[in-house]
């Protein structure tokens, strides 16, 4: 058991199977009437107690102001759009959309890191992974909107790829195990304050105890995916450790038709194949994850 905790790979495979996992049951959910910014301030609100439950107790600084912001734009603000996708879209498009955030990643690291520029390799991935989005948007949707719920999954994608960037930052300065509270804690207040305000805060609608029950289940297996994902970054070079992204449509495709009895068809898989493919070649040509870029500026 101690040498599988060691393994690099198994913290890969975790962390990808879990947060597909995660998405299918926000599907779940929200298909049975409960709304999509519902599912996530109870997931999350459970999560950031449970963080600050286990927070450390020394004497470190821990940076509370950066990682709520970080937490609130990385994790909440996509994390409510993603959830309308899955509401109103298939998982299978939903989640391979979600696979596009390293070219976003890509696309900020070379506005500001002068080391890591936009080669002709990724600006060909970045076209390949277009041409699968525009396959996928013909996709058919049984959902209300579609176009609205792929933009916003759009959307979602491009925050948390571009926000990366500084998580990453964030995380050269300080202990991930320093930033696992403050985070969670941003993502909690920024999308408790948004359910409010539409409406659908959890004293604003009817919840089942199923419901509360399987997103109680959804916010341990957050706090087990987030430090999952510190481990498999800390253990495995770049190259492996961005498997896991590659992993989440795979679990949303197969969960996708096996659960909610939606469509494989040649459209979804050709998409499929142009945007994981195009992630590929932008993320086998971007330097190691662990490198700290250095700042485009005056010379």
């Amino acid at each position: 058991m101690r040498s599988l905790l060691r393994n690099g790979w198994f913290y890969v495979i975790v962390t990808g199977v879990l947060f597909g996992t995660l998405g299918l049951c926000t599907k779940f959910l929200t298909t049975r009437g409960l709304d999509p910014f519902t599912c996530a301030v109870v997931p999350f609100s459970i999560t950031a107690l449970i963080a600050l439950a286990i927070r450390p107790r020394d004497s470190v600084r821990v940076p509370w102001l950066e990682g709520i912001a970080m937490g609130a734009v990385n994790a909440a603000a996509p994390a409510l759009m993603f959830n309308v996708g899955f509401s109103r879209l298939p998982a299978s498009v939903v989640t391979l959309i979600l696979a596009l955030g390293p070219i976003f990643t890509a696309l900020t690291a070379h506005i500001v890191f002068h080391d890591d520029r936009f080669t002709p390799v990724k600006g060909l991935g970045l076209a390949l992974s277009v041409t699968g989005v525009a396959l996928l948007a013909g996709f058919p949707s049984g959902g209300e909107r579609p176009g609205y719920a792929l933009a916003l999954t759009l959307a979602g994608t491009a925050v948390s790829g571009v926000s990366l960037v500084w998580v990453k930052r964030l995380a050269n300065l300080f202990h991930p195990r320093l930033l696992l509270a403050p985070m969670m804690v941003g993502a909690s207040l920024l999308s408790l304050v948004v359910s409010t305000w539409i409406g659908y805060a959890p004293w604003q609608v009817s919840i089942a105890n199923w419901q509360w029950a399987l997103m109680t289940v959804m916010g341990v297996g957050g706090l087990i995916t987030f430090i999952s994902s510190l481990k498999a970054n800390e253990l495995n070079p770049a190259s492996r450790a961005g498997l896991m992204g590659y992993l989440v449509p795979i679990v949303g495709v197969t969960g996708g038709a096996l659960v909610f009895d939606e469509l494989i068809t040649a459209s979804l898989l050709f998409g499929g194949a142009l945007v994981i493919t195009g992630v590929a070649m932008v993320g086998i040509t971007s330097p190691s994850a662990s490198t700290l870029g250095t700042l485009t500026g005056p010379s």
